[in-house]
């Protein structure tokens, strides 16, 4: 476990900007995921009140 915290700790920070943008552009797919997914669910809602 602390060897391989060690090894984290020698290694330059670009592994961890990379996990963080990963992240971070997960995180951007899933808001616009939930986005569209509300946006159909009242478009739907509207199309059925008009009807």
């Amino acid at each position: 476990m602390t060897s391989k915290l060690a090894a984290c700790q020698q290694l330059p920070p670009f592994p961890d900007t990379v996990i963080e943008s990963i992240i971070s552009f997960k995180k951007f797919i899933v808001t616009r995921v939930m986005e569209t997914d509300t946006e159909q669910k009242s478009t739907r809602m509207d199309n059925v009140q008009l009807q």
